[in-house]
């Protein structure tokens, strides 16, 4: 059994996509030691290629990148009527002053 929320979701593959390489490679070794296969991407672009080479079950973004930010990719994603995937979390960055 795995010691994560997301161990019901019905498919090991998940894509994060964040801007920034540090916090994509921090998500993706939390969910890789829980089993998860992951896949990172930059952006909403890489995102899409990823989704057009293959099969995800949850995207895990950043709602605050350059250019197109998680919202938008999250309410395009939402009209594709074929969409085969979740997108279940956002991350967001905070800084503390």
């Amino acid at each position: 059994m795995r010691c994560c929320a997301l161990w019901n979701l019905g498919g090991d593959d998940i894509v994060v996509v964040d801007d920034e390489q540090d916090i994509r490679e921090t998500v993706q070794e939390y969910f890789e030691i829980h089993g998860f296969k992951v896949t990172q991407a930059a952006g909403g672009e890489d995102l899409r290629r990823i989704v057009e080479e293959e099969e995800i079950d949850l995207a895990i973004l950043d709602i605050n990148m350059p250019g197109e930010g998680g919202q938008t990719v999250c309410f395009e994603w939402t009209l594709v009527a074929d969409m085969h995937f979740d997108i279940l979390v956002f991350l967001v960055h905070v800084m503390f002053h």
